[in-house]
């Protein structure tokens, strides 16, 4: 009898069940329903094709909020120190890139190397291996340091706590650069040209994702826009 009235509660409940899941389907198919559609307009008439060719398109009316977002960057930028902080640095670590690319195109084809294209094109080689070495140590060791800093913080964890991850790797940058200048200065060998370059690139990497987190944990909610408008700023410095 016992064994009888399990088997009719256990019946009991896959039908409550059963009709629960019914009620909630039929309920995402009302809603669905309900939904306001958009439909475009008909009536609407279409351009011809020298007017959608036109590199500018005037509309009706004046809009403040176009003028708004132009100025917008130079606002974010100048007002939120974490993104001028972010900006700066990648326009430094930028202008560090930009200096080896220029150097390695205009002294490689030049006595004693006389690299030919394909040559110089493959020097950037040292640059990919170096900064994979920085994202590499940078991603295991960041976290190990964040969680420590911040059991010593009594458990609270501050966007400033991922900045110290980045300590090591700042001397690295500087350090890579004087050796690729030296090098090249002396007319060394390529080899070492190379080590130079890898070793800018194993402090820029760490700075680079680190200063990019520091701001998105500083600015969850608005994060998107300084996002979009720093890489126009890191240009700009």
């Amino acid at each position: 009898m016992e064994q009888g009235k399990g088997d009719d509660k256990r019946r009991d409940n896959r039908v409550s069940i059963e009709s629960a899941r019914g009620r909630s389907i039929s309920g995402t198919t009302d809603l669905r329903t309900e939904r306001n559609i958009a439909t475009l307009n008909s009536n609407t008439p279409r351009k011809s094709y020298l007017e959608r060719l036109r590199l500018i398109t005037k509309s009706p009316g004046f809009s403040w909020t176009f003028i708004f977002q132009m100025a917008q960057p130079l606002q974010i930028l100048f007002t939120i120190p974490a993104v001028f902080f972010v900006a700066l640095l990648w326009g430094i670590t930028m202008a560090w890139m930009t200096v080896i690319l220029s150097t390695i195109s205009i002294y490689m084809p030049q006595e004693p190397y006389n690299f030919n294209p394909v040559q110089i094109g493959l020097m950037s080689l040292s640059a990919l291996v170096g900064y994979s070495i920085g994202s590499i140590g940078c991603g295991l060791f960041a976290d190990r340091l964040v969680l420590w800093l911040a059991r010593r913080n009594g458990g609270i964890y501050e966007p400033e706590m991922r900045l110290w991850v980045m300590v090591p790797f700042i001397p690295l940058v500087p350090a890579g650069a004087i050796f690729y200048g030296v090098a090249l200065a002396k007319r060394s060998h390529w080899l070492l040209l190379a080590a130079g370059g890898a070793l800018i690139n194993v402090g820029v990497a760490p700075l680079n994702s680190i200063s990019l987190t520091y701001l998105t944990d500083s600015y969850t909610d608005v994060s998107c826009f300084p996002m979009q408008r720093l890489r126009n700023s890191g240009v700009i410095f």
